[in-house]
């Protein structure tokens, strides 16, 4: 039988890394999560890995500066680099020594076929298609998006949604004062944070707001902030339905 892929997945994000690591799972990989960018080359020198997954936007500690790290302890380990941003090509990425790179936000598909092009493997440890997405809410939220990754496990669905409240809640207090504050580049940088969640979640006149944000220039106009204060009130919305669904155990459909 073939040996388990071991993956170490890099993210400031804890929302993304469960995700991520749930993805991984249902494809028969072996996780660790390493929510401290900082301490990702400490992790690869103490144990094996056969590749790792990063984020690059980190503001404490980034993807670029990950994989500098990494490749003090170890020149060849394959590194993937995961954005949301449309700036650098898979040629800039390849460029500045990362092995792939996956787009935000990237199905169950693009992953373990990156991952097993990355480890040199042909075919599949086992065939697990994308599932097929129950009916969205009445309101167009397609929650099953965020769970339906987890397979049969039913806690690891429940802690991604508990994790999206939970996270989504306080990403929203930060995007709020920040608006109140005039401080653009925090707005700026919660709204390419949130803007992948909430495109995969089929949320797109909250998507459309955050893109717009995301890409703004200083001082946002006025029209905009109205626009980003109205899609924070219907985010929270999005939020306490999440909540609920929790409470009631009904993560699924």
């Amino acid at each position: 039988p073939t040996e388990e892929l071991r993956v170490l997945l890099v993210d400031d994000d804890r929302l993304q890394l469960e995700m991520v690591a749930a993805m991984c799972r249902r494809a028969g990989f072996s996780v660790e999560c390493c929510p401290y960018p900082e301490y990702a080359a400490k992790l690869i020198s103490e144990g094996h890995f056969d590749l790792v997954v990063t984020d690059i936007q980190m503001p404490a500690f980034d993807g670029f500066r990950v994989l500098a790290a990494i490749r003090e302890v170890n020149p060849s380990l394959p590194v993937v680099a995961v954005s949301a941003r449309g700036e650098m090509s898979p040629e800039d990425f390849a460029a500045r020594g990362f092995t792939a790179c996956l787009r935000k936000p990237f199905s169950y598909g693009e992953l373990t076929a990156t991952i097993r092009r990355v480890c040199g493997e042909k075919q599949p440890l086992h065939t697990s298609e994308a599932p097929d997405f129950g009916p969205a809410d009445p309101d167009g939220i397609r929650f099953d998006a965020l769970t339906a990754y987890a397979g049969d496990d039913a806690e690891a669905a429940r802690s991604i949604l508990a994790s999206f409240a939970e996270q989504t809640a306080a990403n929203c207090t930060s995007l709020e004062g920040a608006l109140a504050s005039g401080d653009w580049a925090t707005v700026r940088a919660f709204a390419h944070k949130m803007l992948p969640i909430f495109t995969m979640l089929g949320a797109a006149a909250v998507a459309s707001v955050l893109r717009r944000a995301e890409g703004a220039g200083d001082p946002f106009p006025e029209a905009l902030s109205a626009d980003l204060a109205a899609a924070v009130a219907e985010i929270r919305k999005i939020v306490a339905e999440a909540e609920h669904r929790v409470g009631a155990g009904k993560v699924r459909g």
